[in-house]
């Protein structure tokens, strides 16, 4: 009934900008108790849908965290498109039936089925999602910081 959801920081190096992949995974199986000892729930991290945020995107991920925006792109999310495929990201602000974000990616492969992962984010963890992403823009917009030797000039 759930989902999980990974984040990946990827630097901007050489001539490959910056991204943070977010890969999320549908819920296997609920949590239970067996002979006493706690089962915690599943996920199906091998059909897992994958998607990367580049410094746009983020920003804009970021604009609904900060409530500059109830959704992302007015409620018809971010869309990318490459060779394997269409990726439809959404993130909305929600009230009811309890206060958080939701996050939602569709994934439709060139053949195949569609497939879909959401996940309502607390506000305590949108907060430290959004937290997260605005220490990590540095280097994704300029890659990892490096000393350069340079000559001497003197100066005078």
């Amino acid at each position: 009934t759930g989902c999980a959801v990974q984040f990946e920081r990827h630097p901007a190096h050489e001539s490959t900008p910056g991204s943070i992949f977010a890969s999320s995974a549908r819920q296997k199986s609920t949590g239970s108790y067996a002979n006493g000892q706690r089962q915690f729930p599943s996920f199906d991290w091998t059909n897992r849908v994958c998607v990367k945020l580049d410094i746009s995107d983020l920003s804009q991920i970021l604009q609904v965290f900060r409530g500059m925006q109830e959704s992302l792109a007015d409620g018809k999310g971010l869309f990318h498109r490459s060779e394997r495929g269409n990726t439809v990201i959404k993130l909305e602000h929600r009230i009811d039936p309890q206060p958080g974000y939701f996050l939602e990616v569709w994934k439709k492969p060139l053949e195949g089925e569609a497939v879909n992962a959401g996940l309502l984010f607390t506000p305590t963890e949108a907060l430290g999602l959004s937290l997260a992403i605005e220490q990590s823009m540095d280097v994704i917009a300029f890659g990892i910081p490096m000393v350069i030797a340079r000559e001497a000039v003197d100066v005078k």
